[in-house]
């Protein structure tokens, strides 16, 4: 079903490989191994092994221990994600949709279109349907919904809170457990990135959207990744851009600051969405070939754009199916009353020029990610199997 390419495989390796050793090494007067590019052996050794770690296809390592999923059978979960219009979550509600069936569960998606109001409504209905379980998905943000979730904890009904937070955040008051993200770890492997393809010379354009309440970290996570592994020859200069701005303000924003700042070689969008905007920035300004972009979250039309075009050069993903599974793994936890896990392990890939075609021709969500391995291990420890 989804295709996997050792050989490709390999040749990212190599490439990676490749970049950071093609300049010469020359001794120091101190003793220490350098590249022609400044970089030091050391540095180049812990940023090559840092990419690596998520080059190859991803395994399934189990959150926690085995559990009774069918004790979930007739209990009621209402998601509410954070808007329906999104497809990176309606590709992981219809996982979770899926996963809700096989364990029996009923399951109700409470649409919407991003406005806080209509969270509230979902809350309502939770509440009036006598949920077991409110899911908020994406980036509702629990601390904006504080009174309804006290309602909600009032009323006996569990929340968990799904790809809005680091696993490093704290579980925010009136919330029975999250799914975090990874999204500092992500920050930083976008650095080491910035820094492997530009020589030891990354100057960064970061932006961020500080309504989503990872961002502020992860620009904060890329400035203490450059300052650690790069050092003064490295910059990241942090742009606020909030979710409601982006289809207007993003480009505008990305040619300016190409103007005035011409020592920029590297744009890196937390959310790929926000390259849809950032790319035409970079080829109206004539700086395709000289500025790449960087990103996260796997998303179709940017992988697209990395197939076909020269200015998206590196791509985290995440297979949206997985993320569905491991969503409901924690959600089954608390409706048969297992401890919730700290963390579900849920994978990041990196993709690039070399691995990018393994996503499919065009991308497809899910692709690139193996054959599918999480299910079978998920299946297994919830006794589905």
């Amino acid at each position: 079903m989804i295709r996997t390419n050792r050989c490709r495989i390999a040749a990212l390796l190599g490439c990676m490989t490749m970049l950071t050793a093609c300049a010469s090494s020359t001794q120091s007067s101190t003793g220490t191994s350098t590249s022609a590019s400044g970089l030091s052996s050391a540095q180049l050794a812990y940023l090559q092994a840092q990419l690596k770690k998520y080059e190859a296809i991803p395994t399934f390592v189990p959150p926690g221990p085995a559990f009774n999923a069918a004790a979930a059978k007739g209990k009621l979960i209402v998601d509410i994600p954070f808007s329906s219009s999104i497809p990176f979550l309606t590709g992981i509600d219809t996982a979770m949709e899926q996963v809700a069936k096989l364990a029996g569960i009923r399951w109700v998606e409470y649409a919407n279109q991003g406005e806080p109001s209509q969270w509230i409504q979902g809350i309502d209905t939770a509440i009036a349907e006598h949920a077991n379980l409110v899911i908020l998905g994406g980036a509702p943000s629990p601390y904006q919904l504080q009174p309804q979730l006290k309602a909600l904890k009032a009323h006996g009904i569990p929340v968990e809170v799904t790809h809005v937070l680091d696993p490093s955040q704290p579980v925010p008051p009136n919330v029975t457990a999250v799914v975090p993200a990874n999204f500092y770890e992500v920050a930083r492997l976008v650095a080491d990135y910035a820094i492997l393809q530009t020589e030891g010379h990354a100057q960064m354009l970061v932006i961020t959207s500080n309504d989503i309440l990872a961002s502020p970290g992860q620009g904060q996570a890329v400035q203490q990744e450059l300052a650690s592994r790069c050092g003064s020859g490295c910059h990241a200069y942090l742009v606020n851009v909030p979710t409601q701005d982006w289809a207007t303000d993003i480009q505008t924003t990305v040619e300016s600051f190409l103007h005035s700042h011409p020592n920029v070689n590297c744009v890196y969008p937390l959310y790929d969405s926000e390259s849809e905007f950032a790319a035409p920035a970079i080829v109206a300004d004539g700086d395709a070939g000289k500025v790449f972009i960087a990103t996260y979250n796997g998303t179709p039309a940017i992988l697209k754009l990395m197939e076909t075009g020269n200015v998206v050069k590196f791509e985290i993903g995440e297979d949206l199916t997985w993320l569905g599974w491991a969503q409901m793994d924690q959600a089954m936890r608390i409706l048969t009353g297992h401890a919730p896990v700290k963390t579900e392990n849920t994978p990041l890939r990196i993709f690039t020029d070399s691995t990018v075609d393994e996503t499919g021709v065009p991308p497809a969500y899910n692709e690139g990610y193996g054959n599918n391995a999480f299910e079978t291990g998920y299946l297994k420890l919830w006794g589905l199997k």
